[in-house]
């Protein structure tokens, strides 16, 4: 074979494995396309995001006790970005949980929806209303006069004793009292995070966080 012909061949194998490279490449960039979410699935999303992943990763998703969840890179918070990700990872990590601590959710959420969160958590989030000073004071309710607080306990129990759990999914908060295990729930009508924090000696108040990390509620002994 002359060195024509063994140089034609082997430019003629250099351009089929150019060609198949490109195919391929093609195909796996196609594959890996994100499809954003419609109106009506954007807003499925967002209700499921709130209820069950802001308290760990933040209301705008810039990450809290659970790492960030913006669709690009962040080297300061170690984050790959989501959009790098992908679906198919992301979805993975959801319905399967991780070693770090999340929990997995294949036990509450269907493969569609899975998918639709998984799409829904690499697009920018969206931004929530901020609540005005006067909507705050039209709404604000006085169950009971600071004059009428107790200055006893009402109870005979050692609060000393006393364990407070968050049911972050639940919006509840349980009051344990650990030598007796009497427990007692207290609905909070909002997603919890983080640990309660016992405000004053003798228990009188136990404050906690909302999912967005600003305190949101306080109840009396």
């Amino acid at each position: 074979m002359s060195i024509t012909e063994k140089t034609s061949r082997g430019l003629l194998l250099l351009g089929a494995c150019v060609a198949m490279a490109a195919i391929s490449g093609n195909a796996l960039a196609a594959k890996k396309k994100f499809e954003p979410l419609n109106e009506a699935e954007f807003e499925q999303a967002k209700s499921m995001y709130f209820q069950r992943c802001a308290g760990c990763h933040g209301v705008l998703r810039a990450g809290a006790t659970g790492k960030s969840l913006l669709p690009e890179p962040n080297k300061a918070k170690k984050s790959k970005g989501t959009l790098k990700l992908g679906t198919k990872r992301l979805s993975k990590i959801i319905k399967l949980g991780t070693e770090g601590g999340m929990n997995n959710f294949s036990d509450i959420f269907s493969d569609e929806e899975i998918n639709i969160l998984a799409r829904y958590i690499q697009m920018e989030p969206p931004v929530p209303p901020e609540m005005s000073l006067a909507l705050m004071k039209e709404r604000h309710k006085v169950y009971i006069e600071p004059a009428d607080y107790p200055t006893e306990p009402l109870h005979g129990l050692n609060w000393e004793n006393f364990f407070v759990v968050i049911e972050r999914d639940a919006g509840k908060i349980a009051m344990i009292l650990m030598k007796l295990l009497i427990t007692s729930t207290l609905a909070t009508r909002f997603t919890l995070s983080r640990r309660p924090n016992i405000t004053t000696p003798r228990l009188r108040w136990v404050a906690l966080s909302a999912a967005s990390g600003t305190p949101r509620a306080a109840t009396a002994r």
